[in-house]
């Protein structure tokens, strides 16, 4: 039988996310439905990763509240650092 359903290339994902939990379970449950996802638990983290080149997201999905870097803030240097979609919660 031949296989007419092509596997598209997911999404890269930066997710940032102070809780642990919150955080590890929305990246296991991407990462198994096939998403690269890498993981921050705070916004200067982010940034490092974003930095050092060691993430190139074309989606970002961040917590608005964070203790330090946050907010509207962060918002501004992640997109001086990343062209990325940004989503906020």
């Amino acid at each position: 039988m031949l296989d007419f359903i092509t596997q598209k290339e997911q999404p890269t994902v930066l997710l940032i996310d102070d809780d642990m939990v919150s955080r590890e379970v929305l990246a296991t449950m991407m990462t198994m439905s096939g998403y690269d996802v890498h993981t921050a638990e705070a916004g200067s983290h982010a940034l490092e990763l974003l930095g050092g080149g060691a993430c190139q997201p074309t989606i970002i999905l961040m917590d608005v509240q964070m203790p330090g870097l946050s907010g509207l803030k962060l918002m501004e240097k992640l997109r001086e650092k990343s062209k990325a979609r940004l989503y906020v919660d």
